[in-house]
């Protein structure tokens, strides 16, 4: 199905050796290494959940880490808390550190549980450790990062050969090990458990800001699969995105030079209206007609210039922007309804119709519990905005996608509800009635095709199951 290439600027990647069809399973495994989150508060080494070190909370045996339980089924687990690992801190007595460190000091020494497990399998698992270390690490572009290198100097190498007294290594693996997370990590887990992985295959997928593939990670076993989100053509490189959707071009570009060290310039990010969706447009502030674009996005300092009257805002006031607002959508939980449409109130009078914090707003309130008694004025809303987010992502990231999935499920219970009230006002007729049934139920259907794939007890796998249920029951109605 697939190859894997090398290039001097893309390293190692994969290419499909014939044509892979949207929904085709590409890869699927499971990590040669977890990691816990980098948090300030203790966790379980077993399932990375969050303890204590409360007299009662139970303790492992032989290391006296705080544990979840002695049921954990990380406990003894190669990817938990190994034998190794317990033997490990045991002999170092790294209870001791950890008791009697806290905020920073207690999150360097979680840090370095990751990089450990990492390092020790070059003992334990050599054909793990051969393929650890084909992923990049780029040390040479960290090298030339003088603040970066010298954090990972103290919080990493410094506390495992010196504190520590782990000498089984030297500082250039470790430094490698530090560099081999930093850029092929995935953030796993779910709400109340956390953890990293890394994995042999999917690490090696290339980046685009408009992917042709998407990847599910499991939250029950860690395991990863990667399927097409479109058609993949014979030759074509395998592609996700590595940042989120909903990030202007200066965003997504930033993060990835910072986490990844490279400079997008993909298509999507070499086009100023990013496919004619203008998600990152501001509203001009002189005539309040027309969108200010980057007269060149792919230099982060390039002015912007407004498509109407040539007014220019210079790089770094939009880059306050887009500081400033999407720290106040942070702040508003995903369920406040009120707040999100006060946002998209206030800042429509500075950016355009469909730029990303625009878009995250109304995919919150897209996703908004309705019933029979909600106002048909909001159902309207909610419909308009749901399409108006499958338009964009039709654009950018054509094919099967998680957000696309749960919009169209939203979108089919809002036709649901409203074309029931209209019906019942006699607004539309019984034909239009029925071709808005129709519609809605192709909705569903193509949203469950998307969504049965999701993770099982998550809330998007739920929808799937919420789905094939109704169509079930619809197919059993019928005459």
């Amino acid at each position: 199905m697939f190859e894997i290439l090398k290039s001097d600027t893309m390293g190692r990647y994969l290419t499909a050796v014939k044509l892979i069809k949207p929904g085709e399973l590409i890869i699927n495994e499971m990590p040669l290494v977890i990691g816990p989150p980098m948090h300030n508060s203790p966790f379980c080494l077993g399932c990375n959940q969050k303890v204590d070190f409360s007299s009662e909370q139970y303790r492992c045996p032989g290391c006296r880490w705080p544990l979840c339980g002695p049921d954990c089924k990380g406990i003894n687990n190669e990817i938990g808390h190994s034998k190794q690992e317990c033997s490990i801190l045991t002999e170092r007595n790294i209870i001791n550190s950890i008791e009697k460190s806290h905020g920073n000091r207690l999150k360097a020494i979680h840090e370095v549980i990751f990089h450990l497990r990492c390092l020790y399998l070059k003992h334990s698992h050599k054909d793990k450790w051969e393929k650890l270390q084909a992923l990049e690490a780029h040390n040479d572009l960290r090298k030339d990062i003088p603040m970066l290198w010298y954090r990972n100097q103290f919080r990493i190498v410094n506390q495992i050969r010196e504190d520590w007294n782990i000498t089984d290594f030297s500082e250039e693996e470790i430094h490698t090990v530090c560099g081999i997370i930093k850029v092929n990590c995935f953030g796993v887990g779910r709400e109340g458990i956390r953890g990293r992985s890394l994995y042999p295959t999917t690490s090696l997928l290339a980046h685009d800001c408009s992917p042709n593939a998407r990847i599910i990670l499991d939250s029950n076993d860690y395991s990863v699969s990667v399927s097409a989100s479109r058609d993949i053509k014979e030759g074509e490189i395998i592609t996700i995105s590595y940042v989120d959707i909903f990030m202007s071009t200066l965003q997504r570009r930033d993060e990835l030079k910072n986490a990844k060290f490279f400079w997008c310039s993909c298509q999507r990010c070499s086009d100023p209206t990013e496919f004619d969706t203008f998600c990152n447009a501001l509203r001009c502030p002189k005539c309040s007609k027309s969108s200010v674009l980057p007269t060149d996005p792919l230099d982060q300092k390039a002015p912007w210039r407004c498509t109407n009257c040539s007014h220019i805002m210079d790089a770094d006031v939009v880059a306050a922007i887009l500081v400033l607002l999407p720290e106040e959508l942070g702040t508003f939980d995903i369920n406040d309804v009120a707040s999100h449409k006060k946002f998209i109130e206030r800042y429509s009078k500075i950016l355009g119709d469909n730029h990303y914090f625009l878009l995250s707003a109304k995919y919150a309130i897209c996703q908004a519990k309705c019933s029979n008694s909600t106002p048909t004025s909001f159902l309207e809303n909610k419909e308009k905005y749901c399409r108006e987010i499958l338009k964009v992502m039709e654009l950018l990231v054509p094919g099967q996608s998680r957000v696309k999935g749960i919009i169209m499920f939203e979108l089919y219970f809002t036709l649901m509800l409203l074309s029931a009230k209209k019906m019942q006002t006699d607004q539309i007729t019984k034909k239009e009635f029925r071709n808005t049934m129709r519609n809605a139920i192709g909705l569903l259907e193509e949203s469950e095709e998307i969504l049965r794939w999701e993770p099982e007890g998550t809330a998007s796998r739920k929808k799937a199951e919420e789905a094939k249920a109704i169509l079930l029951q619809l197919k059993c109605d019928r005459p």
